[in-house]
């Protein structure tokens, strides 16, 4: 009986708290943005930088996206469910709690960093504290408002669709990533 009211406590605070942040996500009416609608954006910038270490928080079609490109991917993951069901020698996950530490523990010589998992703010900060200055940062669902303030920190940002923004802190890969979503290299 214990154990039932603990789990209806639980699922109570959950569903409050989602209905929160729809109820706020309301408010402040954002585009429909299809699930997947970053895919021939990050399959050209991956096909052409041709990183060597992409991290990920929330693992999915980019992680597949990235292994198909020969990068090793280390993957953040939350919830047990989001786990990628493959098996590759190139991929690491990591089952992290949601407290908070795995925002500040993952490998800082990576070439490319893809967000796309909960607490994308916070990612952006750790990477942003973190990371060499010509890493390039991938953020999924970049039109929401939450993420503005934080995705601003980088001096380049590019959105090259609806949704999908890339940021750098250096001018000559800023650069680079302009020409390669004009479609002048690649």
């Amino acid at each position: 009986d214990q154990r039932r009211h603990e789990s209806e406590s639980y699922l109570v605070h959950h569903w409050a708290r989602s209905w929160r942040e729809v109820s706020e996500l309301c408010k402040h009416p954002e585009p429909d943005v299809p699930l997947h609608s970053f895919r021939a954006d990050y399959e050209r910038l991956l096909g052409i930088l041709r990183p060597r270490l992409v991290v990920e928080w929330g693992p999915g079609l980019n992680t597949e996206l990235a292994l198909a490109a020969e990068a090793e991917v280390f993957s953040i993951e939350h919830d047990p469910a989001w786990l990628p069901k493959i098996s590759n020698p190139r991929l690491a996950v990591l089952l992290a709690p949601r407290d908070g530490a795995s925002y500040s523990v993952f490998p800082d010589d990576a070439d490319l960093y893809f967000i796309d998992g909960r607490n994308r703010a916070r990612c952006l900060e750790g990477i942003h504290e973190r990371c060499r200055p010509d890493a390039v940062v991938c953020l999924h669902d970049a039109h929401r408002q939450a993420y503005r303030q934080a995705l601003r920190r980088f001096t380049h940002v590019l959105e090259p669709s609806v949704g999908f923004a890339v940021a750098t802190k250096d001018k000559a890969q800023a650069a680079r990533l302009a020409r390669i979503f004009a479609g002048d290299e690649g």
